[in-house]
């Protein structure tokens, strides 16, 4: 189990910006921590470093050191690397830490390589292929006709939307993997299309199982047009083990593969690609590939290119690291308005709203609102918990007995027995009255129930009016605004309204 799921309560109370606390509050957290749990002190280490108490910080991540004496990230924090059996200064081996202000060119940490980075063909994926339940002739005739068909065509489409559908997608999966392991198969356009379709349903597991047997079939591949599209499906895995096989392809002679890769390396090792080349990506590689996620991630929050840090803080919001608020609100004092666009939209999803901040709006107008969201942060970051964490809770509403809609709305999402279909089925049953009960499920933190919401109410109102389960909130509250206008229609507004709300 990871450790932010393993310490998210604690990290919930330590992890936030650099604020200034009184002693005793300091003593009371000191109090909260688990001293024979290294996570847990590691955590209290990190607490004291944002919060400007280096002396404490170094304390606790060196007693975190001695109950736990591999942990990585305090050995981190301490200047350490792992020499064969032993951790040693970091500025005492070629592969260390320079002895300078610890910052590369782009503002962010900067470390010596600590050796070559594994080659695509080194790299380690896990090509297990699970059991097939049964011979699926069907499916295999789909998989045969992608290798067959010519990229864009119809023949193509076909047969990625059929085997994309509800009762071939599952058993589809392990048919495809072994596929992709064939010397005879040389699609990979047809894969791509999939791991696109499965991205967009927000099934990460997929796309990551999927991206692992594209990579290794893409290196038998010579065909530009697969190859491309390879490199622009490569990021969707969220997997750095995907940069060899781009830095590789950053080489190729045809343009459009060259282009298509780099742009990737640049969005996986959140990297501007102005300028970059497949050397660079080399050296960049060799430097991080045997760097942890949360360390790689908390090193590039702290890059002076505010694109890099709003990438980066979009990964650790994942993590649930409070430490990416003061950066969010440090950027959206800036004038990048890429960058502000970004911000503002992880600020959206932390704190409920957007402040009323105008990327546009003059400088005195911006900084006005910056204020406001810096005070929210200092009152609330100690005991501030996320909205998708707050909301994911058990509802007392959902669980009372005079209920039952918002409880069938809840197990749409259900992996108990024939559960969810029921639920489906009882809230089709209700028709109009299921109505805006379906509506405020459209604003559930889970993607699944608010795809099904979105299902039946499509199938109730025989309309589509555009919601994207998927989409950013305020594309979410578009298509809620429209079910909305036509519950009015329906005569249920009243309660559609307060739904929407």
């Amino acid at each position: 189990m990871s450790f932010t799921r393993r310490f998210l309560p604690l990290l919930l109370v330590l992890a936030c910006g650099p604020l200034a606390f009184a002693a005793d509050e300091m003593e009371e957290l000191v109090k909260k921590t688990d001293m024979n749990n290294a996570d847990a002190i590691y955590a209290l280490g990190v607490w004291c470093e944002e919060n400007n108490k280096p002396t404490a910080a170094r304390k606790w991540f060196s007693k975190a050191i001695q109950v736990d004496k591999n942990h990585e990230a305090a050995r981190t924090k301490m200047g350490q690397v792992l020499v064969g059996d032993r951790w040693v200064p970091a500025n005492m081996v070629p592969g260390g830490v320079k002895k300078d202000d610890g910052r590369g060119e782009d503002g962010g940490p900067r470390r010596k390589s600590s050796g070559p980075g594994p080659t695509a063909k080194e790299v380690k994926w896990d090509l297990t292929i699970e059991e097939l339940e049964r011979d699926n002739q069907f499916v295999e005739t789909q998989i045969k006709r992608m290798n067959d068909s010519k990229n864009d065509s119809d023949a193509m489409d076909s047969a990625t939307l059929t085997l994309f559908r509800e009762d071939s997608r599952k058993e589809m999966i392990p048919h495809l993997c072994a596929a992709l392991l064939r010397d005879n198969f040389n699609d990979l356009y047809g894969t791509a299309a999939l791991i696109m379709m499965f991205a967009k349903n927000g099934d990460l597991a997929t796309v990551k199982r999927l991206t692992t047997f594209l990579t290794k079939a893409s290196e038998r591949s010579t065909e530009k047009d697969d190859l491309e599209m390879y490199a622009y499906v490569a990021p969707m895995a969220r997997d750095r083990r995907v940069i060899p096989r781009l830095i590789e392809l950053m080489d190729h002679p045809d343009d459009a593969v060259k282009y298509a890769a780099t742009k990737s390396f640049a969005q996986v090792a959140l990297q501007s690609g102005d300028g970059m080349t497949a050397a660079k990506a080399k050296s960049w590689w060799d430097l991080n590939h045997d760097v942890s996620e949360r360390v790689f991630l908390n090193e590039q929050l702290q890059s002076s290119d505010p694109m890099v840090a709003v990438e980066a803080a979009k990964g650790l919001y994942d993590l649930r690291e409070k430490a990416i608020v003061p950066v969010l609100i440090k950027t959206l004092k800036g004038d990048d308005r890429k960058a502000n666009e970004k911000a503002l939209d992880l600020i959206r999803r932390i704190s409920g709203n957007d402040w009323g901040y105008d990327v546009m709006a003059a400088p005195e107008a911006r900084l006005k609102i910056v204020g406001q969201l810096e005070k929210w942060w200092k009152e609330n970051g100690t005991r501030f918990e996320w909205i998708e964490d707050r909301n994911a809770k058990p509802s007392d509403v959902a669980a009372k007995p005079h209920d039952p809609m918002m409880q069938w709305v809840k197990q749409l999402a259900s992996t108990t027995g024939n559960e969810a279909q029921l639920a489906e089925q009882n809230l089709l049953g209700k028709g109009d009255e299921s109505v805006p009960t379906l509506i405020k499920g459209l604003k559930d933190p889970g993607v699944i129930v608010r795809r099904k919401c979105n299902n039946i109410l499509k199938t109730l109102s025989k309309k589509d009016v555009g919601y994207d389960p998927r989409g950013e909130e305020d594309q979410r509250q578009k298509g809620i605004a429209a079910w909305t206008a036509w519950a009015k229609e329906k005569g249920v507004l009243k309660d559609a309204e307060e739904a929407a709300q």
